[in-house]
């Protein structure tokens, strides 16, 4: 889908332009990770050409971020509407041997994905 010229860019792709000049890529070698021709880049740049949603996905994969940090950049996405502060929660349960075994090996597996 083609935008007009007078079209401001959308800020998914300001941001896209910023992360890729605070990363010092070319646009050519953005367009080569990402597995599109430099000129379908340019495009997207010069919002001639929409990004699309599996190019965003592939995009925020390969730079290693979330799509919701590529919204906000370069602040990250706080889902809690709270800034650098921690949250802390206690939770006391009594469970059944089965129960606390997998419920451990559940925050095992969420624990490591944060790591």
């Amino acid at each position: 889908m083609k935008t007009q010229k007078n079209t401001e860019l959308h800020i998914v792709v300001k941001n896209l332009i910023k992360i890729r000049n605070d990363r010092q890529l070319s646009q050519l070698r953005f367009a080569e990770l990402i597995g599109i021709s430099n000129s379908a880049y340019n495009k997207i740049e010069s919002g001639q050409q929409q990004l699309s949603l599996d190019q965003f996905s592939k995009i925020a994969i390969i730079l290693k971020m979330s799509e919701p940090d590529i919204f906000t950049y370069p602040h990250k996405h706080n889902e809690t509407g709270t800034k650098n502060e921690q949250l802390k929660a206690t939770l006391i349960m009594e469970l059944k041997n089965e129960m606390q075994n997998k419920l451990l090996s559940f925050f095992d597996n969420e624990i490591l994905k944060l790591l």
